[in-house]
């Protein structure tokens, strides 16, 4: 499940979870009810993002696919990024 375009944007459901840990941090069963998209797709992205260093694990001990993430500084300049790309001025 990418979570980057072949042109290294982000995608549609990427960005849609990045936006949603902006606001908060949240573990994947919330952000799963957060953005309504089906838990399998979310742990998954969950797994890229971490992977691609935008999401880190907010608290240190736990099950991984239940842990609170939270966005890196990488991951948040990359969500500034992708709006100044789309012309989204909105936060």
């Amino acid at each position: 499940m990418p979570c980057l375009n072949p042109d290294g944007t982000l995608t549609a459901t990427a960005r849609k979870l990045l936006t949603a840990l902006e606001a908060e941090t949240v573990d994947a069963l919330r952000l799963a009810g957060v953005t309504r998209l089906p838990l399998w797709q979310v742990r998954a992205s969950l797994r890229e993002l971490r992977g691609q260093d935008l999401l880190e694990f907010a608290m240190p001990h736990g099950d991984d696919n239940d842990r609170p993430h939270r966005l890196t500084p990488i991951g948040a300049e990359v969500l500034d990024l992708s709006r100044a790309l789309d012309g989204d001025t909105t936060e």
